[in-house]
């Protein structure tokens, strides 16, 4: 391998990274503490090269004097681009054209890619091999059209007629020339375009013009855009940040969600898949300038229209910035203890903080069910203000019975505590019609509070509300909360719900049949229970390993993502793990690949017991 050379072009500024580009040129900038630069030296040398050209320009004497201060082993030679602010990437080949020959790789300086890419690259034939990766939406700039390993277009996303769909992949700007032919001709076309005054455009029209030359053969190898990524931009940045990271899982387990842009299957955040529909949607699309210039009504104009959607008196509602909102507002309301169920989602607890909460523990043993006699013993004993039942629970994914939850209210009226069912998940169950919003009316003491932003699928506009007969419980909220708590997005989508709503029905049902197939397919892999669930999510319980092994091994190898369950306080809780119900197709690729993870927890574990076993023996 000692043969190749390598080409890295760092002639550039990368403008548009701003100020991270202000004092250093753009190779230098950093992620996760690697700068790009270092990163490409450090696989090149992996990669068995030693000799690489590297072109310069902007801010040149800050990069040289980078590399010379690094041990990196290689022999570097630097190519200065006096004219690096009025001419591009063409001109920068062009200066390092008497290192273009067979065994040459050319490379980019603003990307960041694993060791697997150059591994990929080099492994290969024809004249030339362009590494390229399946393109997404976020990517732009060149792309090839591929049947089977041979390139047959490189076009542009910026070309007029561009548009996203199968079988387009991104040039990923690492390119292995592997042929005396093809370095002699882009020799020879880098030297015209030059003579011709074409400093401002880019190689890869070259390599456009040798598609139609005939006679070179355009090879292309392909990665997961999991491998690499190119940097732009601060957005850019943000993505290969993740891409880069040591411990992906935990850089998503530190936030709240976003991760859509990665690299990644999300199983861990609550969605709908199938609504709200395409015609919903594009009818809120046309009216997106108006939307985002003007500021929306407040929560009265659309309480009507929501009431209309549930039948429930627009007197009784309050909408808020997702159910979060108003969680976050009960310790002011509520100012002695609260009682919730253990597991169950945490904001509750959290909010009134530990001092201030009374857990009441369920058990894997009965299901997670929840005994209603039990919870009443304990509301007699402890006096909360208010007790907190989840039906659908999170994470179990356990129905309560309506008739216990209004007995419950019943009893605990007579003590005076309040009850509040959270029935975010309620609409996923195929007893979506036992709710208790239709007996406010009868039980004073009785609030419900509803997420609307998993159950209809639009987590990015957070939809939440509190329905209650309490009318001073009602006014204290409605007091706390600012005056424009919802968004114009979320405003659009309230006033247009009522006419959907037997479309609605439908993605419910979808859903419900689609997570009872998901249950009973995580039902059959070895070494893992899945609990039954009236919601949209599974519950799972590990054998072999603890939850937080099983969902870094997803994410690290397959780039899926589920939910560790470590943190909700049960007896045993770092052994479970919640799974989403997402389309068919994904669910799929998740039963296998977790079939494949559980496989090889398996392995690891009986090779271990005969080690002990045989060293016990011997």
């Amino acid at each position: 391998m000692n043969n190749h050379t390598a080409i890295l072009l760092c002639a550039g500024r990368g403008s548009r990274l701003s100020n991270k580009t202000f004092n250093k040129p753009k190779p230098l900038v950093e992620t996760n503490e690697l700068s790009f630069l270092d990163n490409a030296l450090q696989k090149i040398k992996s990669a068995g090269i030693k000799k690489v050209a590297i072109v310069v320009g902007y801010k040149k004497d800050t990069l040289i004097e980078h590399i010379q201060s690094q041990a990196y082993g290689l022999e570097i030679e630097f190519i200065v681009s006096h004219e690096w602010e009025t001419t591009n990437n063409i001109y920068s080949l062009y200066l390092a054209r008497d290192w273009i020959k067979k065994g040459s790789l050319i490379l980019e300086g603003d990307i960041f890619f694993n060791q697997s890419c150059l591994d990929k690259v080099i492994e290969s034939n024809g004249d030339i091999n362009v590494l390229i990766s399946p393109l997404s939406k976020h990517m732009e700039g060149c792309y090839a059209e591929v049947e089977k390993d041979n390139i047959v277009a490189l076009k542009s996303t910026k070309d007029a007629d561009f548009k996203l769909q199968g079988q387009q992949y991104k040039t990923v700007n690492i390119y292995h020339i592997c042929s005396d032919e093809f370095a002699n001709y882009c020799i020879a076309e880098l030297e015209q375009a030059i003579h011709q005054g074409e400093t401002g455009g880019y190689y890869e029209e070259i390599f456009k013009k040798a598609l139609h030359h005939g006679s070179l053969d355009i090879k292309a190898s392909i990665v997961p855009h999991s491998e690499w990524y190119e940097v732009d931009n601060a957005y850019d940045l943000s993505i290969c940040d993740y891409i880069s990271s040591s411990n992906k899982l935990e850089l998503i387990q530190n936030r709240h969600g976003g991760y859509w842009r990665y690299p990644m299957t999300d199983f861990a955040l609550i969605y709908n898949f199938h609504f709200p529909t395409e015609e919903f949607k594009n009818a809120m699309k046309k009216n997106f300038d108006e939307i985002l210039l003007n500021y929306p009504g407040g929560r009265r104009l659309i309480e009507g229209s929501l009431s209309e959607f549930l039948e429930v008196k627009a007197s009784q509602l309050c909408i808020a910035n997702g159910a979060a909102e108003i969680i976050k507002l009960l310790p002011n309301i509520y100012k002695g203890k609260v009682l919730v169920t253990v597991p169950s989602f945490n904001e509750y607890a959290n909010t009134f903080g530990q001092e201030r909460t009374i857990h009441h523990f369920t058990s894997a043993s009965e299901n997670f069910d929840i005994n209603v006699d039990e919870i009443l013993k304990q509301a007699e004993a402890e006096q909360p203000n208010v007790v907190v039942i989840e039906s659908p629970n999170n994470p179990t994914g356990r129905l309560t019975a309506i008739d216990s939850l209004l007995y419950l209210a019943d009893a605990l009226h007579k003590l005076d505590i309040d009850l509040i069912v959270d029935e975010s998940f309620l609409d996923f169950s195929k007893f979506r019609e036992e709710t208790t919003l239709k007996h406010l009316e009868a039980h004073q003491n009785l609030s419900v509070i509803r997420s609307m932003s998993k159950t209809f699928g639009i987590g990015g506009i957070r939809i939440g509300y509190i329905a209650t007969a309490n009318e001073s419980l009602l006014s204290q909220v409605r007091t706390l909360l600012p005056i424009w708590n919802i968004n114009g997005f979320a405003e659009e989508f309230l006033l247009r719900l009522p006419q959907y709503k037997q479309s609605y029905k439908l993605s419910c049902d979808k859903v419900c049949s689609d997570t009872l197939i998901l249950q009973k397919s995580l039902s059959s892999i070895e070494g893992i229970t899945a609990f039954e669930t009236d919601s949209n999510f599974v519950y799972c319980k590990t054998e072999y390993a603890d939850a937080n092994t099983i969902c870094h091994l997803l994410l690290d190898i397959y780039g899926l993502y589920i939910k560790d369950c470590a943190g909700k306080g049960n007896q045993g809780s770092d052994l479970y793990f919640r799974v989403s119900c997402r389309t068919q197709s994904e669910n799929e690729i998740l039963i296998r690949s977790l079939q494949s993870v559980m496989q090889k927890i398996r392995e690891i574990e009986n090779i271990r017991t005969r080690e002990i076993t045989e060293g016990f023996v011997s």
